[in-house]
């Protein structure tokens, strides 16, 4: 009985407004690393056909919400009344949210690096905004494939243990969607640098 009734758990505003802000800190971070990218024609706009740049504009500005929405879905998925936490643990919903947290965080600690050793390179001075934001590119190119890969694992390790217990709820299946587009987006970008690079 319990169980029914987290499984019909309905749409609140609260959820609405926890969506919103997640949208509103994504759109807002990614447009401010776009138009300091555009202004400063730092990489990687310079000198790339119209295609490429629109591609590349699409997902500077989808890539911050994506990791805005992360934190958002666990939070949701934590609120109560949810499940027991032996059967959220099974919820391909959460798997994809919680391991592309665990994604982010490690491409956090990777970009702190790299801003260190630019810090260090520097002497004592502090970078430029124009340096801060060709950071948050490369943060954003070494989350991406980062995160996508740690949730197609989280999946590929419930369907090898055979513990994917999908939930009929919009909680489970916005998590799940979630975990869609951070593998979708996060192939983009590993084609897009493997193109690059050849």
């Amino acid at each position: 009985m319990a169980r029914s009734k987290v499984l019909e758990r309905p749409f609140t505003i609260s959820d609405a407004m926890i969506l919103v802000a997640a949208s509103a800190v994504g759109l807002a971070w990614g447009g401010g690393v776009y138009r300091s990218s555009l202004r400063e024609g730092t990489a990687p706009f310079g000198g790339k056909p119209w295609g490429e740049r629109f591609l590349l504009a699409v997902l500077i500005l989808v890539i911050p919400c994506l990791i805005a929405w992360t934190p958002a879905a666990l939070l949701l998925r934590l609120r109560s009344p949810r499940a027991s936490w032996t059967w959220m643990g099974r919820q391909p919903g959460l798997a994809a949210s919680l391991s592309a947290l665990i994604g982010i965080t490690l491409a956090g600690l990777l970009s702190v690096a790299v801003m260190v050793r630019l810090i260090l390179r520097r002497g004592a001075s502090w970078p430029t905004f124009e340096e801060w934001a060709a950071s948050w590119l490369e943060f954003f190119w070494i989350a991406s494939p980062l995160v996508g890969a740690c949730v197609l694992v989280a999946w590929l390790l419930q369907a090898i243990q055979r513990r994917w217990r999908a939930e009929p709820s919009w909680i489970d299946r916005g998590g799940r969607a979630l975990g869609v587009l951070w593998i979708t987006v996060s192939s983009i970008v590993a084609v897009y640098m493997l193109i690059e690079l050849i």
